[in-house]
């Protein structure tokens, strides 16, 4: 007895053959290791901009409270 998605994609007869071919004989899971480890290959440059990128923000951060800092201590001289 056939499964319904067996009888879908042999009715069609669209992508019959390709469909098996990925997913008959472990070939499936074969081309999704590829894909990770292709996906991996990026990490580390995804994860050290992001690291980058953090310590940009907190380095801008630290400029603008320096600033304000200043400012606020500007505006208590001037009131005394």
């Amino acid at each position: 007895m056939q499964s319904s998605t067996q009888t879908i994609i042999e009715t069609t007869g669209v992508f019959g053959d390709l469909f098996y071919l990925i997913t008959g004989g472990y070939l499936g899971l074969f081309f999704l290791a590829l894909i990770i480890m292709f996906l991996f290959l990026f990490l580390p440059f995804l994860i050290f901009g992001i690291w980058n990128q953090t310590k940009r923000i907190n380095n801008n951060m630290q400029k603008v409270v320096e600033l304000l800092q200043g400012y606020d201590h500007k505006l208590k001289q001037e009131k005394n």
